[in-house]
């Protein structure tokens, strides 16, 4: 490793190469620091990965995800990625009627609300209690203090099962990874108003127009580098080495390395293998093993022919829950079929079957959805699971949820299970909490 910065300071390490590591990495270089990053697995990009050409689960972000925008920007990703034009999200319902969450009129601060107002799937009262509702929301500086779940809110706004099921689930659900009984109040603000009180662009949808591997590795690696960051993929740290109350050292296989600033971005379950036993046992590092994790499975359905699915589709009364054309997000022709991911949130229900069953509910429910589906022929299908996919925002764990800055001197944590100021456990959380890793090395030691 280069020698001692020419800004700051001693060299930074970052360990782990999700996108929480590589803001930090960028973040810090910026900043004038000698930075190596080091990356268990061969490729960066961390849980936003695919196997064999099919994602882990399509993966999507709003516009009001800026921070993750603006990283796309300095890594040169923005040509693989696209973001609607316009924010439209067609939700189907139990009868085959399509009603749209979207943006209308000028594109002011209320544009989502007035998309609302035209939403066919709900009546008019129930789109009125909706924006009442709305408007009582906990203010964001008052959202992280809010106490109690989602769900009593909701019933304390008098919002019924038709609101929710076309509404309030639909949005934060797949935004939380958990449904309002398990959400802290606070949690679900958040979202809701960065996503409705944020602008017309803030709703649109965006996605990469590749396989997320190699749209998320090459220009990562091609961005650190040309940044100066040195790059080891494929290392494992071993332990991290603490004199005192600061960072001495990593240790890595046969290999011990000098750091006085180091970036752990990293799950929290593994930071009792890297910390010494007597730090790993106290807080915070203790209190981020106690955080809940929430599933996602992620299903792909290739059929022989094209089922008129649209980009992104949301069925709350099907098992399907949300639907992409995979393959035409990809931009492939659909003369040979139709691709279809299916994204299921809250999945731990899912996680006890098999993949054939998987399969088999979601293609027998399909048709319900998409009515073409029932005379097309299922030709390949491929299930992938994880269990720990993002942070449950329980009221509980919401309150566990750490700073970056840590008691040791020179060591911070990253990763969207950290305090984000509010972001959920996301992409756009990830990169929150790598820029505030970084801000807090910046600081002298």
């Amino acid at each position: 490793m280069r020698g001692a910065g020419r800004g700051f300071g001693r060299p930074a390490v970052v360990v782990g190469g999700g996108l929480a590591g590589i803001a930090a990495a960028l973040e810090l270089r910026a900043a004038g620091s000698e930075v190596l990053l080091i990356e268990t697995r061969p490729v960066l990009g961390g849980l936003v990965r695919s196997f064999d050409g099919r994602d882990n689960g399509q993966h999507i972000f709003l516009g009001c995800c800026r921070r993750l925008m603006r990283l796309l920007d300095r890594l040169r990703i923005s040509p693989d990625t696209a973001l609607q034009a316009r924010a439209r999200i067609p939700v189907v319902d139990i009868e085959g009627r399509i009603g749209v969450l979207g943006a209308r009129g000028p594109a002011g601060a209320l544009a989502p609300l007035l998309g609302l107002a035209t939403y066919s799937l709900l009546r008019p009262l129930e789109r009125a209690s909706i924006v009442r509702a709305l408007a009582r929301l906990p203010r964001p500086e008052r959202a992280a203090a809010t106490q109690g779940c989602f769900a009593d809110w909701l019933r304390e706004q008098r919002q019924g099962p038709r609101a929710r099921r076309y509404f309030w689930d639909l949005v934060t659900t797949p935004s939380l990874n958990a449904p309002p009984e398990r959400v802290a109040t606070g949690a679900a603000a958040f979202v809701l108003r960065q996503a409705l009180f944020g602008g017309a662009d803030a709703l649109r949808v965006g996605w990469a127009r590749r396989a997320l591997t190699p749209w998320i590795d090459p220009a990562s690696r091609a961005g650190l580098r040309a940044a100066g960051v040195e790059l080891r993929l494929g290392c494992k740290v071993r332990r991290i080495v603490v004199e005192g109350r600061r960072v001495a050292a990593l240790e890595l296989d046969g290999e011990t390395l000098g750091a006085g600033r180091v970036v752990l971005a990293v799950p929290p379950r593994q930071l009792a293998a890297l910390l010494p036993e007597a730090l790993a046992r106290s807080d915070p590092f203790r209190a981020a093993g106690r955080i809940d994790w929430g599933a996602i499975v992620g299903v792909h359905l290739r059929y022989d022919r094209t089922l008129d699915a649209p980009a992104i589709l949301a069925a709350p009364d099907s098992p399907c829950e949300w639907i992409f054309d995979a393959g035409g997000i990809r931009g492939e022709s659909k003369g040979a079929g139709q691709e279809l991911s299916v994204v299921l949130s809250d999945a731990q229900g899912w996680l006890r079957l098999s993949a054939d069953e998987i399969v088999r509910r979601l293609s027998n429910a399909l048709p319900l959805v998409l009515p073409r589906a029932a005379a097309a022929r299922l030709v390949d299908a491929t299930v992938h699971r994880e269990p720990r996919a993002t942070i449950v925002p329980s009221p509980r764990c919401e309150a566990l949820r750490p700073p970056q800055a840590t008691p040791i001197a020179g060591l911070a944590l990253a990763g969207a299970w950290t305090d984000t100021g509010g972001w959920p456990s996301t992409m756009e959380g990830a990169v929150i909490s790598g820029e505030r890793a970084a801000a807090v090395l910046r600081i002298p030691i």
